[in-house]
């Protein structure tokens, strides 16, 4: 999965901060990768 993720908080991209886990750097949110790969 190469698309940009948007945060659901705030809508800035967030980053890969893990194998499976991306985080915003503005709000801190952290979310798993597998909740995003559930929509196919």
């Amino acid at each position: 999965m190469n698309e940009p993720i948007f945060c659901p908080s705030c809508g800035e991209e967030m980053e890969k901060w893990d194998n499976t886990v991306y985080e915003c750097p503005d709000c801190g949110v952290m979310i798993d990768s597998d909740i995003f790969e559930e929509e196919v």
